[in-house]
């Protein structure tokens, strides 16, 4: 009698599982890493939380209130990172750097369809194109070679390095800027920040920047804003300049980073 193998076996391979039956290794020792059905849950009146935040080659679960952080109040961004250490001493909601803001973006442009999700995305629109809106990340251009971005600005423990080129002209994001884009979001995908940034203000994406090399480095803060005609990942404005924050509270999973992206 010859004994018909199934082509799978609780999700796995069914030779490769026969084998550990054989072999007597347990179950529990295949690990099968399951997709998340629905990132966005509405879990409360105040924030969404959004699962699958995938940040730094890591997997975060994400809370993002409904409203600004500052409720009017707006800040310099020296004052969000004074802010921010505090929060999340006590697990509260903090000003985010730009890397961990577009991976909750992405993450809510990769979710189902839902009510939710289009309220996300409306709330951030309306947030974007009303105020500037501050991360903890700082560039400093350089006057000669690459510029250097900080993330995690003056966080305890969290700082993080970028460097490339930043300098350029204003315009509609190009194919050239992907070194550009690493350097701000973590990622060289032109298209994939295109098509995030014009699903959420629904208009082409530019890169705003200091157009010349400096005689002295300058400091200045990378920020998302947008009008009516484009979304805009802002280099330009002074460290001094006052801007509203999305309130963000992130716990890591303990998952390195999953495969897929934006459709």
């Amino acid at each position: 009698m010859t004994l018909k193998i199934p082509k799978t076996i609780h999700g796995i391979d069914g030779k490769k599982a026969y084998e550990r039956i054989v072999n007597g290794i347990p179950e529990e020792q295949t690990v099968i890493v399951q997709p998340v059905q629905n990132p966005i849950m509405n879990s409360n009146d105040n924030f969404w939380t959004i699962n699958d935040v995938q940040y730094r080659n890591q997997i975060y679960k994400v809370d993002l209130l409904k409203t600004l952080l500052d409720e009017g109040n707006s800040k310099t961004q020296d004052e969000w990172i004074e802010y921010s250490i505090n929060a999340k001493k006590n697990n509260d909601f903090f000003c985010a750097d730009m890397p961990l803001q577009y991976a909750i973006f992405k993450a809510l442009y990769n979710s189902p369809d839902n009510g939710e999700k289009e309220q996300a995305r409306q709330f951030i629109q309306k947030s974007m194109r009303e105020t500037w809106l501050s991360s903890l990340s700082r560039i400093f251009y350089s006057p000669s070679g690459n510029d250097k971005i900080i993330h995690n600005y003056k966080i305890p423990n969290e700082e993080y390095e970028t460097s490339n080129l930043v300098v350029g002209k204003d315009r509609e994001l190009e194919v050239s800027d992907k070194n550009v884009l690493e350097a701000l979001v973590l990622t060289k995908d032109v298209d994939e920040v295109k098509k995030v940034l014009n699903w959420i203000n629904e208009t082409p994406v530019w890169i705003w920047r200091l157009n010349n090399k400096p005689k002295n480095v300058d400091e200045r803060v990378a920020r998302f804003y947008a009008v009516g005609d484009w979304a805009l990942l802002d280099c330009y404005r002074f460290p001094s300049s006052r801007g509203s924050s999305l309130g963000v509270r992130a716990v890591g999973t303990g998952n390195s980073k999953l495969a897929g992206g934006v459709k």
